[in-house]
């Protein structure tokens, strides 16, 4: 019996130091038209953190929520397209740590129109309940509005902190257009408690680096920050 223990125990001790010397590799996944994943969303379900997702030109009609740290890449800006599919949710939802978004045109032109339209509604929304080390860059941004080139309201990209704090945001190369109604290029908010209230705030959003992009048709304001925020950098 104790000759068996033994045994057991070497080949445990050996598959330990092989997976020491061999972790899981990182791994790309291919999304598109003949690839193993038609959708993104699909391609997020099935990735594991650390890897990244190639996604050949298209127009992808989906909204998705990336909550894995992943890098998300188009082949062509210009001809590989996330659409967003409903009225009043956000089209791309970053919701965890260490991501990037790169080389894609994210518009969604199904909003409603009237009346009165939410701002409150995202091309891009970047944390809100805390990330760090987010990524967005060289990606088309728009247009966001209703069917019919009408208002429709609405962020092209939300960074907000409100539970927890957001940090270390990239905003770089990036064309961000055509957002329609009370809507802005980049809003940038974070809800913090005053004099000991509102418990569970605690937001911040700190460290954001806005560089070289081109911001332009917004309806409100190009770039916006209201709130707890520290260290933007433009």
């Amino acid at each position: 019996m104790k000759k068996i223990k033994s045994i057991f125990v070497s080949i445990l001790l050996i598959v330990s130091i092989l997976v020491i010397l061999n972790p899981v590799s990182a791994t790309t996944l291919e999304v598109g038209p003949g690839k193993p994943y038609p959708t993104i969303g699909a391609a997020i379900a099935a990735a594991n953190n650390g890897d990244t997702i190639t996604v050949y030109p298209a127009t992808y009609n989906e909204n998705i929520v990336i909550n894995k740290s992943l890098t998300i890449q188009g082949i062509d800006k210009t001809t590989t397209k996330i659409r967003g599919t409903a009225g009043e949710i956000n089209t791309v939802s970053i919701k965890a740590s260490n991501v990037e978004l790169k080389n894609l045109t994210i518009y969604n032109d199904q909003r409603p129109s009237a009346p009165n339209p939410s701002s409150a509604i995202f091309l891009v929304e970047i944390g809100y309940h805390g990330v760090s080390n987010i990524n967005l860059e060289n990606n088309i941004i728009g247009p966001q509005m209703a069917a019919g080139g009408a208002s429709g309201g609405g962020m092209a990209v939300a960074i907000g902190g409100v539970t927890v704090p957001t940090t270390n945001i990239t905003i770089k190369n990036n064309e961000i257009r055509d957002i329609k109604g009370n809507g802005c290029g980049i809003f940038i908010w974070a809800a913090k408690a005053k004099n000991g209230g509102g418990v569970g705030y605690n937001g911040l959003v700190q460290n954001v680096l806005i560089e070289n992009n081109y911001i332009h048709d917004i309806r409100r304001t190009g770039i916006e920050s209201a709130g707890n925020v520290k260290d933007i950098t433009i």
